[in-house]
C-alpha cells in the first residue's frame, strides 16, 4: 500500500492545478460554437450574422476574456464595413440610384442606429420618392435604358416644365410658355426638345404680335402679310393647330368671316377644345350672317350654360327670326292701348272710386310712410283704406291710427284686418292691446284668439316691409308688455316667435 501522506499531497496538488486552470474552462461549449460561427461569418463578410452570433455567445458567457477580445475585433471590423457602406451609398446617390442608396443607408443603421449621415440621407430619399410619386400621378413618364434617370428629380422637372410649356403654347399663352422653356434651359442648356419648341414659340409669338399691331393700326395689307406667312407655315407643318387660330383671327380683322369659320372648325376638329373654339365660332358665324349657327355655338351643351353675352344672344336671335319678331312687336304695340284701357276699366270696377286723384293720394301716402312722416298723410290713408277695404291696408292704417293715439278708429281697422289668415294673429293682438289701453272688458278674448290662431293654424310668413316692422316695434316699445302667465304675455311671445 502507498503512503497516505503521499496520497494526500497528490490530491492537494491536483486540486490546485484545477483551480489554476479554471479561467480556461469558464466558456462553455455552446458559447464556443456561437463564437466560432461568428468568426466564420466575419470571414465571409456577413457582419450582420456575425453580430447576431456574438450577441448569443455574450449572453451565455458575458465575462469570458475570449468573448471580450472578440468584441473588440468585431467592432473594428464593423466600423470599417460601415465606412465602406457610406462610400458606396454616397456614389449611389450621385448616380441617382435611389433604391440602392436606400438599402445601403438602412444597412448602416442596423450597425449604427444613431448614424447622423444615414438618417439625414434617408429623409432626403423619402422626399425624393414623394416628389417622384407626384410627378408620376401627373402622367409624366421617363424612358431610360439603365433606369437610373427614373429617380432623377431634375429629369422629371424638365419633362413637367416642357409639358406645361407645350400646353401654354397650344392655348396661345406664349409668354408663359417661354418662361417654362427658359427654366428648363437654365438647368439643361442642351435640351434639344426645349430648344426646338422655344424656336417655334418665338416664331409664332412674333406673328401674334404682328397681328396685334395690325389690328391696332387697322392696316389691311399687314393682315394680308400675316395670312401669307401663316399659310406658308401651315404648308410646312399642317399639324400646328395654333396657326389656324392665328390665321382665323387675321381673317376676322379683314371681315372674311367664312374663311375664319373654316379655320376655327379645323382647329376644333383637331383639338376638340370647345372652350376656345365655341366663342370664336359664334363671332365668325354672327359676322357672316349665319345667326342660327351663332346661337348654337354661343351655348355649351356640356357645361349647360351660355358662353356669350346676353346682348350677343338677343341680337342674333332677333336677326334669326326677324320677320317673326317684327310681327310680335307689331301685335304688342297694337295691343298696348287696348290692354291699358281694359286694365283701367277693371280697376275702376274693382276699387269703385279708383281715379287719378286716388292714385296721387296713394303715391303720396307711400312716400310719407317710407319717410316716417305717416301723420302727414293719415287722413288720405284712412280714406283709401276705407274705400278699398283691403286687409293689409286696413292693418297698416290701424297701426298708423294707434301710433297717432286714435285708438277707437284703430280698433275698427284692426277688426277688418283679421279677415286675412296671415294677419289674423297680429290683428287680434293689436285689437286686444287697444282694448286693454281703453280699459275694455273683452280685450282678453282678442289675446286668446291670437294665441289660438298661432297654435291651431300657424300662419305663413306674410310680407312685412321694413316700415311696417318699424311701426310695430315702436308701438310695442310704447306700451308695457307684462312678463307673466297672462294671455297678453303669451300672445306677445308667440307673435315674436313667428316674426
Amino acid at each position: 500500500m502507498s503512503n497516505p501522506t503521499c496520497l494526500n499531497k497528490a490530491i492537494t496538488l491536483l486540486i490546485m492545478l484545477i483551480l489554476l486552470e479554471t479561467p480556461a474552462f469558464s466558456i462553455n461549449a455552446q458559447a464556443k460554437e456561437y463564437l466560432r460561427k461568428a468568426r466564420t461569418q466575419i470571414t465571409a463578410g456577413n457582419f450582420s450574422a456575425a453580430k447576431s452570433y456574438y450577441n448569443q455567445a455574450q449572453k451565455l458567457a458575458p465575462d469570458a476574456p475570449e468573448i471580450q477580445d472578440f468584441n473588440l475585433s468585431l467592432t473594428e471590423k464593423i466600423n470599417q464595413h460601415v465606412e465602406e457602406l457610406i462610400k458606396q451609398a454616397f456614389f449611389a446617390m450621385q448616380e441617382k440610384d435611389i433604391p440602392k442608396a436606400q438599402l445601403l443607408y438602412r444597412e448602416i443603421l442596423i450597425f449604427q442606429p444613431d448614424n447622423a449621415e444615414a438618417n439625414t440621407q434617408l429623409q432626403t430619399i423619402e422626399k425624393i420618392t414623394k416628389q417622384l410619386k407626384e410627378y408620376r400621378k401627373q402622367g409624366i413618364v421617363i424612358q431610360n435604358s439603365n433606369g437610373s434617370i427614373n429617380y432623377d428629380l431634375g429629369a422629371y422637372s424638365s419633362v413637367s416644365y416642357y409639358q406645361q410649356a407645350l400646353a401654354f403654347f397650344n392655348k396661345g399663352e406664349f409668354e408663359k410658355a417661354l418662361r417654362m422653356l427658359n427654366e428648363i434651359l437654365s438647368k439643361e442648356p442642351t435640351h434639344h426638345m426645349a430648344l426646338e419648341l422655344k424656336d417655334e414659340v418665338e416664331r409664332v409669338y412674333e406673328l401674334a404680335k404682328m397681328i396685334e399691331k395690325a389690328e391696332k393700326s387697322m392696316q389691311g395689307h399687314s393682315m394680308e402679310q400675316v395670312i401669307e406667312a401663316v399659310t406658308a407655315l401651315l404648308q410646312k407643318d399642317p399639324n400646328q393647330d395654333q396657326y389656324y387660330l392665328m390665321r382665323a383671327k387675321a381673317y376676322m380683322s379683314l371681315g372674311r368671316y367664312t374663311c375664319a369659320r373654316e379655320d376655327y372648325l379645323t382647329y376644333l376638329n383637331h383639338t376638340n377644345n370647345r372652350d376656345i373654339s365655341y366663342p370664336l365660332l359664334a363671332e365668325a358665324c354672327s359676322g357672316e350672317g349665319n345667326n342660327l349657327w351663332a346661337l348654337g355655338f354661343a351655348y355649351d351643351s356640356i357645361q349647360k350654360k351660355y358662353i356669350k353675352s346676353f346682348g350677343f344672344i338677343l341680337s342674333n336671335y332677333f336677326h334669326a327670326y326677324y320677320w317673326l319678331n317684327m310681327l310680335i312687336l307689331a301685335l304688342i304695340f297694337i295691343g298696348l292701348p287696348v290692354t291699358f284701357a281694359y286694365i283701367w276699366q277693371i280697376g275702376e270696377n274693382l276699387f269703385t272710386k279708383f281715379s287719378i286723384t286716388y292714385l296721387i293720394k296713394a303715391i303720396k301716402c307711400i312716400f310719407c310712410i317710407m319717410s316716417g312722416n305717416i301723420d302727414r298723410c293719415l287722413n288720405d290713408l284712412v280714406d283709401i283704406a276705407r274705400d278699398l277695404n283691403y286687409s293689409w291696408l286696413n292693418y297698416l292704417t290701424g297701426l298708423a291710427l294707434m301710433d297717432n293715439n286714435d285708438l277707437l278708429k284703430a280698433q275698427r281697422f284692426f277688426k277688418f284686418s283679421i279677415t286675412d289668415r296671415n294677419l289674423r294673429a297680429r290683428g287680434h293682438y293689436f285689437h286686444g292691446l287697444t282694448g286693454r289701453v281703453l280699459q275694455q272688458s273683452s280685450y282678453d278674448y282678442d289675446f286668446e284668439q291670437s294665441i289660438l290662431t298661432i297654435l291651431d293654424d300657424r300662419p305663413d310668413n306674410p310680407w312685412r316691409p321694413w316700415f311696417l316692422k318699424r311701426i310695430e316695434n315702436h308701438l310695442l316699445s310704447r306700451y308695457e308688455i307684462p312678463d307673466n302667465d297672462s294671455l297678453e304675455s303669451m300672445a306677445h311671445k308667440l307673435l315674436v316667435s313667428i316674426s
